[in-house]
């Protein structure tokens, strides 16, 4: 029932006992219902088209950052992925500008107009670069991003975006403070409204006082309660505290202005949650690529590799697999907390197992709840079993080096995956750089072997021909003495 309707039943009820007192009644009561529907709901939008500015200019930042990097790498490696990427999140990016412009004040058309600038800019600049290496300027592609006039685009760009964004916290921050206190504004207007009806129930007619005191007691608890609890759950977003729950049950506006406080803390968790996820990502790249960088031996290349990875996904167990280019098939290279195991195989053909099936297909595996016997954790406390499994290929331009394959006690979470699929590329480039390295050494070590060899030979050769110039010479020194004989 929503509040006006109890209201104008309890009136109705308190007229039959004095007129006086219901109208009374009525008029007080309805000042209440004017500052919940109308002050509060709109300091409630205010708050939300905050966070709904902000999260725009979060999404601009991580567009822009993807727009460079696939442009950085379109130039560096000619992969016909990273132009397509780049076409893909173009229009996302042009489309929330142009959002962030409709949707904003003056100020913020004007800040997203001059975003939108700067981004056409880049964006010129990165179709050139494109257009570069299509044309075999590969070299020059890469001038034009790493370039001065390209870099003080970029600065101005970024510097502009965290200047916003840290003004938006700001204004935030205000925003929940004014929110705050039109609330507390609304709680104390409608504390002195009921104090001031019971009063002047209480001194125009006694008889009317138990139902009244009751009728005033049950829509204090309606009203003002789920207000209490409003105030307090904005309170605790201000101190950061996005877990909070609102409890607040009730059909009537305050239930609608508690339906709108929810989403908008939805709509919170989903940015704070997003933020975290890619400074999660981002962290376990940067881990992983210092890891990975500047390692000359394959073996403890991988050893790195699993080691890493397994410890940043909490995974249990892990191995790596590299394709042996004499037999073709998947050869363990490294293994993480591996339980040796007759039954275990460290090599398998394309098509076997798990491991052999994503080699083949190219493409990941995930289970969950697999056998107690499928692969073994261990520790020094026994053996465990790992009971969900990811298997990843390693590809580099759909070439496939080798497999990943993880084990875990828990399942492996979206995220998780996302970060397998973002560094498997990197990884499949450090390996295939290492063994080409080891390959150069090996191929090095075999020339010099052999140039020692014909030194050797030649050394050989030529004593052999003194040694035959000396026999000649004695030869033509013994001739005219046998002729005089």
């Amino acid at each position: 029932m929503k509040i006006s309707q109890r209201l104008i039943l309890s009136f109705l009820v308190t007229v039959v006992l004095v007129g006086l007192v219901g109208y009374t009644c009525f008029h007080q009561f309805r000042k209440i219902s004017e500052p919940l529907h109308n002050e509060v709901p709109q300091s409630i939008k205010g708050l939300s088209e905050a966070s709904r500015l902000d999260s725009m200019a979060q999404f601009i930042r991580y567009y822009d950052e993807v727009l460079t990097q696939s442009a950085r790498n379109y130039a560096f490696t000619q992969d016909p992925k990273w132009q397509q990427r780049y076409n893909e999140i173009a229009p996302k990016l042009d489309e929330i500008i142009a959002q962030a412009i409709e949707h904003g004040s003056d100020e913020d058309k004007a800040f997203f107009s001059s975003v939108n600038k700067a981004n056409l800019a880049l964006v010129e600049m990165e179709s050139k670069s494109f257009e570069l290496v299509d044309a075999g300027r590969g070299q020059k592609a890469i001038e034009i991003l790493q370039g001065q006039e390209y870099w003080a685009h970029k600065s101005i760009y970024e510097q502009g975006l965290r200047d916003y964004i840290s003004s938006k916290g700001a204004g935030f921050d205000d925003a929940l403070k004014a929110s705050t206190s039109q609330i507390e504004s609304a709680n104390a207007e409608a504390q002195e409204i009921i104090a001031t009806s019971l009063l002047v129930i209480a001194v125009l007619i006694g008889s009317a006082l138990v139902l009244s005191a009751v009728m005033g007691l049950y829509n204090y608890r309606s009203i003002i309660t789920p207000i209490q609890k409003l105030k307090a759950a904005t309170v605790k977003i201000g101190a950061g505290d996005l877990e909070t729950e609102l409890e607040v049950n009730s059909n009537d506006e305050i239930g609608e202005l508690a339906g709108d406080f929810k989403a908008m803390l939805a709509g919170l968790k989903e940015a704070k949650y997003k933020n975290e996820s890619q400074d999660w990502l981002k962290t376990g790249q940067t881990g992983l690529y210092g890891q990975i960088r500047g390692e000359n031996e394959i073996a403890a290349l991988c050893q790195n590799i699993i080691t890493f990875t397994g410890r940043y996904l909490d995974a249990q167990v892990g191995a790596i697999y590299l394709v042996d280019q004499n037999t073709n098939r998947l050869e363990l290279a490294s293994g993480y907390a591996l339980a040796k195991s007759e039954d275990a195989s460290s090599s398998f053909a394309f098509g076997e197992g798990l491991v052999g099936q994503a080699a083949i297909k190219k493409e990941s595996i995930r289970l969950v709840d697999i056998p107690d016997d499928y692969i073994k954790v261990s520790s020094s406390l026994g053996e465990t079993s790992a009971r969900n499994i990811m298997v990843l290929p390693i590809l580099l331009r759909d070439e496939v080096v080798g497999v990943i394959e993880l084990g875990s006690l828990n399942v492996f979470s979206d995220l998780q995956v996302e970060f397998l699929r973002q560094i498997i590329e990197p990884v499949a480039i450090a390996i295939r750089r290492t063994q080409s390295n080891f390959k150069m050494q090996e191929l090095l070590a075999e020339t010099q072997a052999q140039s020692e060899e014909l030194q050797t030979q030649s050394e050989e050769l030529l004593a052999m021909n003194e040694e035959l110039e000396a026999q000649a010479r004695n030869l033509d020194t013994s001739g005219p003495q046998l002729q005089d004989r």
